[in-house]
C-alpha cells in the first residue's frame, strides 16, 4: 500500500523545535484505540494480532529548516542515506 503524499515515509524527520523525531514524538504518544486483525501464516492458519492506534498533530520541518538548525548530514541519517545513495 502505498503512503498517502503528505504523510512523511521516514520517521526520522524533525519537528517541532528540531530537536527531535517524528519517530520519538510518537513513541512519547499514548494509544489512542485498538484495532485487531486476522493474520493468515503460510499454512493457512489465523492469527489475531493487535494493532495499536497512535495520533498526534505534529508540525514537521521541512529539509531546509531542519538544515538551518543543524540538522545531521544526509549520511548521518538512515532515511536521507538511502535517498542521497550513490548508484552503480
Amino acid at each position: 500500500m502505498k503512503a498517502p503524499s503528505n504523510t512523511p515515509r521516514c520517521l526520522d524527520w524533525l519537528v517541532g523545535d528540531g530537536g527531535h523525531t517524528i519517530a520519538t514524538e510518537m513513541k512519547e504518544t499514548s494509544v489512542k484505540g485498538l484495532h485487531y486483525i486476522d493474520v493468515r501464516n503460510d499454512k493457512g492458519e489465523t492469527t489475531k494480532a493487535e494493532l495499536e492506534i497512535k495520533f498526534k498533530r505534529i508540525a514537521v520541518l521541512s529539509r531546509r529548516e531542519a538544515e538551518t538548525l543543524s540538522s545531521p548530514r544526509p549520511d548521518d541519517n538512515p532515511c536521507h542515506r538511502a535517498r542521497y545513495a550513490k548508484g552503480p
